[in-house]
């Protein structure tokens, strides 16, 4: 009796060892992506499992998640599995958090229809889908109030950083994912300078003065010195007359006199004041460019074909540079 009572447990034990820690299969293959849903029990993250093919008992997966000490924090999100993987090491990733995502980086100065791209570079989906989302509302008490005049209400915003996507995002979950970060990273040094200075701009004008001046300046110098220019134009009613609006206007980089004339708000050779919205999406030194331009008697500048940038206090000393730095 007692010999079959040990052989019993031997081979429940056997069992046990080898629903435990032989893989579902031993041949590598490609990831398995499942979704584990906020909320799910461990019996709900075990059938799903064993739907996708990665675990044969979702019996043995519960207990021993629960053995374990980790059935109370299994992480939501997307994850990457293989059949190979036991069922410790899925246990184990599961409660690492390390759910399955690609990375993309936003580089200053990318627009909506740029970072578009990223995301179908990624394998993300389409740039469709991704623009099509860029015209959504999205509950931001930061984001300005959508007009006809803007391409996208959210241009701007999308701070430029390096992201890790989680792999079944949509375009709406990256957005989120980038406004938060402007919410946090950019938004609390704005409102702090506005205190500080009791400024009177908005900071959807601090951020579309910002988003020029990205694109116009190439080194932290300089962007507070084209600021500082484009302090002087606003404050003599002078129109910025920047080419980089006229691009973003028109979406032509070869800028012609015909486009120099095109009727778009955005469009500051012909009209005086900040465009509807930014013109891309800026990063913190530009933004702190803005906060603290450096103060000059410039009204005028250029990127000269040596790269170097030349300022001018009157239009005739702005042709001369014209003449002398644009051959």
């Amino acid at each position: 009796m007692i010999g079959v009572v040990v052989t019993t447990l031997v081979v429940l034990v056997s069992l046990w060892s080898a629903a435990l820690y032989l893989p579902r299969s031993t041949r590598a293959s490609s990831d398995i992506y499942v979704e584990v849903k906020p909320g799910s029990s461990i019996r709900v993250i075990a059938d799903s499992l064993q739907r996708k093919g990665i675990i044969v008992s979702p019996v043995v997966f519960t207990l021993y998640a629960r053995m374990s000490g980790k059935g109370d924090r299994l992480i939501p999100g997307t994850y990457a599995f293989r059949p190979t993987m036991s069922i410790p090491k899925l246990v184990e990733y599961l409660a690492s958090g390390k759910v399955a995502a690609r990375t993309i980086t936003v580089p200053e100065g990318y627009t909506v229809n740029r970072i578009a791209e990223l995301w179908r570079g990624a394998g993300l989906g389409s740039t469709d889908d991704f623009t099509a989302a860029a015209k959504q509302t999205y509950s931001y008490s930061f984001l300005p109030t959508p007009t006809d005049d803007m391409k996208y209400p959210i241009e701007g915003y999308l701070l430029p950083l390096t992201y890790n996507v989680a792999i079944n995002s949509s375009p709406q979950d990256f957005i989120n994912q980038m406004l938060r970060a402007f919410e946090l990273q950019a938004l609390p040094v704005i409102e702090a300078a506005r205190a500080k200075q009791d400024s009177a701009r908005s900071v959807h004008q601090i951020v579309t003065l910002a988003s020029i001046v990205e694109l116009e300046a190439n080194d932290p110098a300089n962007r507070a010195k084209v600021a500082g220019v484009f302090d002087n134009r606003i404050a003599r009613g002078m129109a910025l007359e920047s080419d980089v609006t006229v691009i973003y206007a028109t979406g032509r980089t070869d800028i012609t006199a015909t486009d120099l004339r095109n009727p778009s708000p955005y469009n500051t050779r012909l009209r005086k004041g900040l465009p509807p919205g930014p013109i891309c999406n800026p990063g913190l030194e530009a933004i702190n460019a803005v906060l603290n331009p450096t103060k000059n008697d410039y009204i005028f500048f250029l990127a000269g074909t040596d790269g170097e940038v030349y300022y001018a206090k009157t239009l005739l000393e702005h042709n001369q540079n014209i003449a002398r730095y644009l051959k």
